[in-house]
């Protein structure tokens, strides 16, 4: 794995949970550098932690930073230090990608929604694509 790209997508992803409505003083800024540096690590051990979810599969590095990138776009900041969350979330994303139970019958209704939602996830990014093409 490429550590140099997880901590990319696990910066990028403390910086906009740290988020705030109010503009930041300068006289917190050492503050928030430390914290943005404390989450951005954790992230990253987080990400890592969870990385043998998926590491026997094809891709499996673009995946885990998908998986990141995707949960950024989701998350409603601001989530300071809310690694529970990063954790959960991450570890559902890469369950879904490289299953390792059958859900049986009964989970059949949710994975057809599923389904369709990550159809739909598809076809808005590939329209954002064509639109910077």
């Amino acid at each position: 794995m490429e550590e140099a790209k997880v901590f990319e997508a696990c910066f990028s992803l403390a910086d906009d949970l740290m988020w705030e409505s109010e503009q930041a003083r300068i006289e917190r800024l050492p503050e928030q550098m430390a914290e943005l540096s404390e989450m951005t690590n954790e992230f990253v051990r987080i990400a890592k932690q969870c990385y043998y979810q998926i590491e026997d599969i094809p891709d499996s590095e673009a995946i885990l930073l998908g998986a990141i990138r995707y949960l950024n776009a989701q998350a409603i900041p601001p989530l300071r230090g809310n690694y529970s969350w990063f954790s959960n979330s991450l570890s559902a994303l890469l369950e879904l990608c490289n299953p390792n139970s059958a859900v049986g019958k009964d989970g059949l209704p949710f994975l057809l929604a599923l389904q369709c939602g990550v159809n739909k996830c598809i076809e808005w990014a590939r329209e954002d694509r064509e639109e910077f093409e």
